[in-house]
């Protein structure tokens, strides 16, 4: 799990400086973003990512890539590979 937001006690501040967001912040038991870097050194090797998604109906979708990877300096996201239900417009 890279990000979890949901309806927890104390809500998590998203509106960060890109700092936060390469080094990650939050706590883990409730929202949080692991972290830019973190998440580049983890898939180094490659790794597969799955966006799970619901909507304000109660609604759940998901998208999985088989192919991902961040580029380092501007972490620019890289996908392929889409199976899922969430449209592949996701």
């Amino acid at each position: 799990v890279i990000q979890r937001r949901g309806k927890f006690p104390v809500q998590q501040d998203f509106y960060k400086d890109w700092q936060s967001y390469k080094n990650g912040f939050g706590n883990v038991s409730e929202e949080f973003w692991l972290g830019n870097e973190n998440i580049r050194v983890l898939c180094l090797e490659g790794c597969k990512i799955r966006f799970d998604l619901v909507d304000e109906k109660a609604e759940k979708r998901f998208a999985l890539y088989q192919n991902f990877t961040l580029t380092s300096g501007n972490y620019t996201i890289k996908v392929s590979g889409y199976s899922g239900d969430a449209g592949k417009q996701f």
